[in-house]
């Protein structure tokens, strides 16, 4: 079965499958992401139809698939190519698994949330001098 091509928006090496999909859900996304060696993630203006991989779609394959880092590649479809492509593949297009990406979220230690968002440690005397500010008030 060839499943219809679109545009190649861009592919991207070892990359968050998880970072991969938010990014297609904020760019309201209308095709599929190919997860290297494990099958297709379809999206239709953001929402998360299904994920499919060689023997299994749905719930599970989405969960397994977000826990990857992997190659992605991007494709975008028109409004014929999704239909075409649904249809092939089956899927429901009235429902959607975007509440599954809000679980498994992944667990930052505290280093990696600081150096990600530019914070730095308050020094001893920041921290004192705040205080003092907080109880002169």
């Amino acid at each position: 079965m060839r499943i219809p091509e679109g545009k190649v928006l861009g592919s991207a090496r070892e990359v968050s499958v998880r970072e991969a999909v938010q990014q297609a859900m904020e760019k309201k996304l209308t095709g599929y992401l190919v997860i290297r060696g494990e099958g297709i993630i379809v999206l239709d203006e953001g929402r998360i139809l299904d994920a499919i991989s060689q023997n299994a779609k749905g719930d599970e394959v989405l969960r397994k698939f977000l826990t990857l880092t992997a190659d992605v590649e991007v494709h975008v479809l028109d409004d014929i190519e999704i239909v075409v492509l649904t249809r092939m593949l089956g899927i429901e297009t009235d429902a959607h698994l975007n509440h599954l990406l809000a679980e498994q979220q992944p667990a930052h230690d505290r280093e990696e949330l600081l150096r990600r968002y530019g914070i730095r440690e308050p020094t001893d005397m920041e921290v004192e001098s705040i205080i003092r500010k907080a109880l002169e008030e």
